[in-house]
């Protein structure tokens, strides 16, 4: 087989591991009760590998499906909206809106994140706050 021949056959098992891996987690969230999918969800925020790559691909993938499906959090397309969206606002902003934004933003994200009823409204803080820190990581150079 050739080096190329073999690359394909690794990521096509990779691909086929992932998948496999991936229906096994949705099976298992799917029968999680609301409280278990929200501690889920944090845990695997903030450890995403720690049962090595693949496997935190098909974990977070399969995780973020019935969290958004259950309303716990906003899918990525709608994160990407609301990212854009925002990021065109803190574009025409001056410099010390921006920061006084940043701190009262960061704050209220940290505040819902650390409560279990408030994960949607973290969900939706998140990409204002990553737009706003692409905004001001923009002006600093």
């Amino acid at each position: 087989m050739s080096f190329f021949g073999a690359i394909l056959d690794a990521i096509s098992n990779a691909s086929e591991e992932v998948t496999s891996k991936q229906k096994e987690y949705e099976s298992e969230f799917a029968t999680m009760s609301d409280f278990e999918l929200k501690r889920a969800y944090r845990d695997a925020e903030n450890r995403p590998y720690s049962n090595g790559f693949l496997d935190g691909i098909a974990r977070t993938d399969a995780l973020n499906k019935e969290c958004v499906a259950r309303g716990f959090i906003i899918s990525k397309s709608k994160a990407w909206e609301i990212q854009t969206e925002w990021k065109a606002r803190y574009d025409r902003m001056f410099g010390w809106r921006l920061k006084s934004e940043y701190e009262e933003l960061n704050r209220q994200y940290l505040s819902y994140w650390s409560d279990d009823s408030t994960l949607f409204q973290a969900s939706m803080l998140k990409p204002r706050l990553k737009a706003l820190e692409q905004a001001r990581k923009e002006r600093s150079k």
